[in-house]
């Protein structure tokens, strides 16, 4: 996971917020030095089932925060390949990932 944040951060990724869903060994172990220097946040997100409730946290914490947000589970992280800056490999994704760029409304 650290190897995959290092690539993202060289190509412009400045934040990354990362669920935790029982991990063998916790994210925020295996990540502590990146969350020190605040290029990560960690959420425990325990349990089944919990990908939707997981996106509706993220939005509702930290969708202020943050201009673009992609949505992807590690698990099934394909080879990384290069790209020049995050805009690139934005435009990437647009056909396999679910993309948002919003703005939160008040109801």
């Amino acid at each position: 996971m650290a190897e995959w944040i290092d690539y993202h951060r060289k190509i412009e990724v400045k934040k990354f917020y990362i669920y935790d869903n029982d991990s063998t060994i916790p994210a925020k172990e295996t990540l502590a030095s990146l969350i020190r220097e605040k290029v990560v946040v960690v959420e425990k997100m325990a349990g089944r089932i919990k990908q939707l409730e997981t996106y509706v946290h993220c939005l509702k914490h930290y969708g202020k925060k943050t201009q673009w947000m992609i949505f992807k589970k590690l698990k099934l992280l394909p080879d990384l390949f290069i790209a020049e800056n995050i805009n690139c490999h934005i435009k990437s994704f647009t056909d396999q990932y679910f993309i948002s760029k919003w703005t939160i409304q008040n109801s």
